[in-house]
């Protein structure tokens, strides 16, 4: 399951609020979640919801009528680090490779006398 969150961009199928859903990509649907009361997206996970309910009718919506927002409007947490990246990365290996060579000097400056 695809979670997301949408909001619908015809007023006359609801209104405009932000809720969560479910991308169901082979037909080109979102399945309103919201039906079941959650709120957001991330109660969806902390009900840890992995599946539609069986039984339960969600409305749907076809993906171009539907306006899709960050799954998470606001994360719990944020996990990064350098190494995600790829001059980190590769500033971290020069840095690997030089820890047991002298540090870099700037050479003397002769000053006229």
């Amino acid at each position: 399951m695809k979670l997301v969150s949408f909001s619908l961009t015809d007023s006359s199928l609801g209104d405009a609020k932000i809720r969560p859903g479910s991308l169901i990509e082979d037909e080109n649907l979102v399945l309103d979640l919201s039906a079941t009361g959650y709120t957001d997206t991330l109660a969806v996970i902390a009900a840890g919801i992995t599946v539609p309910n069986t039984g339960t009718t969600f409305p749907s919506y076809p993906l171009a009528d539907v306006r899709l927002h960050a799954p998470l409007a606001n994360p719990p947490r944020i996990f990064a680090i350098g190494l995600n990246y790829r001059d980190s990365r590769l500033l971290q290996t020069r840095h690997r490779h030089c820890r047991h060579r002298r540090p870099h000097r700037a050479p003397r400056q002769l000053h006229p006398a």
